[in-house]
């Protein structure tokens, strides 16, 4: 897999994120898509799952990417509000 004239990783990865970026203007770097995807991936599975599948030591590395999510936020403030 090469698009540039250097068979170096570093030369493909940079091509490759100029080629991602001409097709989803979005697109920032692949530590984006990393923490998109480790994102999703707390969403869906048990966090010690997680944090094995991201390579990461400390489970409080892997709790970093951790999103709070505003439904549950209202939620917890409907049950729990004292004025309630």
């Amino acid at each position: 897999m090469s698009l540039g004239k250097s068979p170096g990783i570093k030369e493909m990865v940079c091509d490759l994120n100029k080629a991602l970026r001409k097709k989803y203007p979005r697109f920032k770097n692949m530590l984006h898509v990393r923490s998109s995807v480790i994102s999703l991936w707390i969403a869906e599975k048990n966090i010690v799952e997680v944090q094995y599948m991201a390579g990461h030591n400390s489970i409080t590395s892997t709790e970093v990417y951790k999103h709070v999510n505003m439904k549950d936020l209202k939620k917890a403030l409907n049950q729990f509000h004292p004025l309630r």
